[in-house]
């Protein structure tokens, strides 16, 4: 088990991270409000990714490879790259949101 303490950069406050690798399960928890919902907070995913500038207190020089390790492999990791299709997408699609409504106003204009 690996427990760090961040300071959020919204608020200034303080909440605990915790991850648990078991086999290919990784789970993570955060004590601050979204976490405690049950749902997914930037603090998780940010230190997953490697952004360790919220850490409280001394940082251990290994911390991020720590972090680093816990993902490979897992259950998380999977689902972190369903989100970057995902979010990819969305992306694409976006941009061709804006291609469609400029040729719109070339064709409203002209």
């Amino acid at each position: 088990m690996l427990e760090l303490l961040i300071e959020s950069s919204s608020s200034g406050e303080h909440y605990a991270v915790t991850f648990t690798r078991e086999g290919t399960n990784l789970r993570t928890s955060c004590t601050c409000p979204a976490g405690q919902k049950g749902i997914h907070c930037k603090h998780r995913l940010s230190l997953l990714a490697g952004d360790l500038s919220s850490i409280v207190g001394e940082v251990p020089a290994d911390i991020g490879a720590q972090l680093a390790a816990l993902l490979p492999g897992s259950d998380v990791e999977r689902v972190l790259e369903q989100l970057r299709v995902a979010e990819a997408g969305v992306t694409a699609a976006q941009a061709e949101v804006k291609r469609v409504k400029k040729a719109l106003d070339r064709v409203m204009h002209s």
